[in-house]
């Protein structure tokens, strides 16, 4: 890796937003998730406006932000 990325110790957006009511978001989330228990990674849902989840991993590869 060089320098301009770094490995997000926390939790981070990994997918979504998943609509509740779409078919389609709950069989993608449904698959994020069995990638996520296949290779032992730690992840969680999170909703933040109520309606949409999001999918939460840790451990994710992130680009530095420029200041």
């Amino acid at each position: 890796m060089t320098n301009e990325y770094y490995i997000e110790e926390d939790y981070a957006v990994l997918a979504g937003p998943f609509a509740s009511n779409s078919r389609y978001d709950q069989r993608y989330k449904a698959n994020v998730i069995a990638d996520m228990k296949r290779g032992n990674i730690p992840w969680r849902i999170s909703c933040t406006d109520g309606e949409n989840e999001y999918i939460e991993r840790k451990g994710m590869i992130l680009p530095k932000r420029k200041a």
